[in-house]
C-alpha cells in the first residue's frame, strides 16, 4: 500500500510538472519576440533539466524536487509586462499572486506550493551570493547558473551579445561585455557538492577562454587603428586648413560689409532727422506750411526706427557663458574670447594644452567658432534687412504723403 501511495504521489507530481511546463510554453508563445535569440524556451528547459540533475544528485525528496522544478519554470516564465526572469529583481507581490494562482489552477499541493513560492522569494538574494542554507534553494540557484555558465557558454556567448544588440538597438561593446563576463565568472560560486564537482571545473576553462579572447582583442586593436589611420591620411590636412581659412575670410568680409551698410544707414538717418528737426523748429514754417508736418512726422518715426535697427546691427555682441561652464564644455569653446574668459587662466592654459594634443578637439573648437560667427552674422543681416526695409517704406510713405498734401 505504501509503495502504491508513493507511486500515486510521484504520478501526481509528474502531471503537475507537465501542466506547468505546458503553461510555460504557452507563455513563451504568447509573448514571443524574435529578438530574443538567447533567453527563450530552450534556455528555460535546459535550466529545469540542470536543476533536476543536481536535485537528484543531492538526493532531494520527490516533493522537494518538484518544488525546485516548479520554481525553475515559474521564475523564467515571461509575462505581458515583463519578459525578464526573477534573476534581475525579486518578484513583486502582484507577480507572486499571479504565480500562486497559476499553481492553484494546476492543482498543486499546498505544501509544495508554499515551498515553491518561498524559493521564488529568495532566489534573487541567493543568486547575488548571499549565504544560502536551504538545500532546495541551493539546487535551484546552481541549476540556473549551470544552464548559463555550463559547457555551452563559449558557443552561446555570441547569441547573448546579439540579443542585447537587437533589444537595445545599439551596437554592444564586445570587449566591455567580455570583461564583465570575466568578472562574473571570477565571482561565481556553486553551493551544492554535485554542481561543484561537475560544473565548477568548467569555470577555469571559461576564464582561460575569455583571457585568450581579451588578449586577441588587445592585439587586434592596434591593427584596426592602423586601418583607420590609412583612411585618415586620405583626407589631406591642407584641404582642412583651406576650408577653415576660406570660411574665416568669408565671415570677416561679410561682417565688414554688414558694418559698412549699418554705418551708411546710421549716417543717412541721423543727418536727415537732424535736418528735419531743425526745419520744423521754426514756427513760421509750421504755421505757413502746415501740410509738411505729416510727411515730416512720418519720416521722423520711420527714420528713427531704421536708425535703431542699424545701430543694433553694428553694436558689438559678445557671446558668453551665462554661468561658470563645466570643464568638458569649456574645452570645446577656446577660440572666442567671450567664451574662454569664463574660467581662470590656469584652466584656460590646461584646456589649450589638451586641445593642441588632440586634433579632434582642435577641429571641434574651430567648427564651433565658425558656427558662432555665423549666428552673429545672421543677427547682423536680419537687423540690416529690417532697417533698410523700414527706411524704404518710410521714405515712400513720406514722399506720397507730401505729394498728396501738396496737390490735394
Amino acid at each position: 500500500m505504501e509503495f502504491s501511495h508513493i507511486a500515486d504521489e510521484q504520478a501526481g507530481f509528474d502531471a503537475l510538472l507537465k501542466s506547468v511546463e505546458a503553461r510555460a510554453l504557452e507563455a513563451f508563445n504568447r509573448h514571443a519576440d524574435a529578438r530574443r535569440v538567447y533567453r527563450n524556451f530552450a534556455l528555460a528547459r535546459r535550466s529545469v533539466s540542470r536543476m533536476e540533475e543536481i536535485g537528484r544528485g543531492e538526493a532531494l525528496s520527490d516533493a522537494e524536487l518538484t518544488a525546485v522544478l516548479l520554481a525553475g519554470w515559474l521564475l523564467q516564465m515571461p509575462t505581458a509586462s515583463d519578459f525578464s526572469d526573477l534573476a534581475k529583481a525579486p518578484p513583486t507581490p502582484r507577480r507572486l499572486a499571479d504565480l500562486q494562482l497559476l499553481l492553484e489552477e494546476a492543482a498543486c499541493p499546498e505544501e509544495v506550493q508554499s515551498q515553491t513560492l518561498d524559493l521564488l522569494r529568495h532566489f534573487h538574494a541567493s543568486l547575488r551570493g548571499r549565504s544560502v542554507e536551504d538545500k532546495t534553494q541551493r539546487v535551484l540557484t546552481d541549476g540556473y547558473l549551470a544552464a548559463r555558465f555550463g559547457p555551452e557558454l563559449p558557443e552561446e556567448w555570441p547569441y547573448r551579445l546579439l540579443e542585447k544588440t537587437l533589444l537595445s538597438g545599439e551596437e554592444v561593446d564586445t570587449a566591455a561585455e567580455k570583461e564583465q563576463l570575466y568578472r562574473n565568472l571570477e565571482n561565481l560560486r556553486y553551493y551544492t557538492a554535485f554542481a561543484k564537482l561537475k560544473y565548477e571545473p568548467l569555470l577555469a576553462k571559461h576564464l582561460l577562454w575569455l583571457k585568450r579572447e581579451l588578449r586577441k582583442g588587445a592585439r587586434a586593436e592596434p591593427e584596426a587603428l592602423r586601418k583607420f589611420q590609412k583612411i585618415e591620411r586620405k583626407i589631406p590636412s591642407s584641404g582642412i586648413q583651406t576650408f577653415f581659412r576660406a570660411n574665416y575670410r568669408n565671415h570677416i568680409n561679410l561682417s565688414s560689409i554688414a558694418d559698412n551698410k549699418a554705418h551708411i544707414m546710421i549716417s543717412v538717418n541721423a543727418i536727415l532727422i537732424s535736418v528735419l528737426i531743425s526745419i520744423i523748429s521754426y514756427k513760421n514754417i509750421t504755421e505757413s506750411q502746415p501740410e509738411i508736418l505729416m510727411p515730416v512726422v512720418i519720416f521722423l518715426i520711420t527714420g528713427l526706427t531704421s536708425l535703431i535697427f542699424a545701430v543694433l546691427s553694428a553694436r558689438p555682441k559678445v557671446t558668453a557663458f551665462r554661468q561658470m561652464p563645466e570643464m568638458e564644455d569649456y574645452k570645446k569653446n577656446l577660440v572666442f574670447f567671450g567664451r574662454f574668459v569664463a574660467r581662470p587662466i590656469e584652466d584656460y592654459e590646461r584646456a589649450v594644452d589638451e586641445m593642441f594634443q588632440s586634433s579632434e578637439l582642435l577641429y571641434a573648437n574651430l567648427v564651433r567658432d565658425l558656427y558662432n560667427l555665423g549666428l552673429v552674422l545672421q543677427k547682423k543681416y536680419n537687423y540690416l534687412n529690417i532697417s533698410y526695409t523700414i527706411f524704404m517704406l518710410g521714405f515712400i510713405a513720406t514722399v506720397l504723403t507730401f505729394l498728396l498734401a501738396l496737390f490735394l
